[in-house]
């Protein structure tokens, strides 16, 4: 069974990428359901670095500032988590490069974790094979060499 757990980047920028400490739904006086966290920022010990936010509600109603990234229960060749929108290079034999590089996505077809690289999907195998370059939120310039 793989570890259950989460990331959270903030879409102002106030904040770095969180480790997800706590979650935790809770239904507000106006009758919504919104979902709250305790995070403190990746690679820190202290905890009085706690940041307690909220999701919004639950049901996508509302507009939420926090991105929720849920761990795959994979790790890289290099023993780093990977993380859904973790950008990836990865071996490949469906190309002439002999890797693939694309950001990490769950399909809901083939029920799995997958490269995506603009329009492509790639389904391949994530773990101890690839390695984690990077993220979505925090390496945009990462995004313009992805292959093609």
């Amino acid at each position: 069974m793989r570890e259950i757990k989460f990331r959270a980047w903030s879409k102002t920028g106030e904040f770095k990428m969180l480790e997800v400490c706590n979650l935790s739904w809770e239904i507000h006086p106006d009758g919504i359901k919104r979902m709250h966290f305790h995070g403190i920022p990746v690679g820190s010990k202290n905890t009085s670095d706690c940041v307690v936010s909220g999701f919004g509600a639950v049901d996508g109603s509302e507009e939420s500032e926090w991105v929720l990234r849920e761990y795959t229960g994979l790790k890289d060749k290099n023993g780093k988590e990977i993380y859904e929108g973790d950008i990836v290079t990865v071996p490949t034999v469906t190309n002439n490069r002999g890797q693939v590089k694309g950001w990490v996505t769950w399909s809901i077809i083939g029920a799995l974790w997958m490269i995506e690289c603009d329009k492509e999907r790639y389904y391949t195998r994530l773990d101890n094979a690839g390695e984690v370059i990077g993220n979505i939120y925090e390496s945009k310039g990462l995004l313009e060499q992805v292959d093609h």
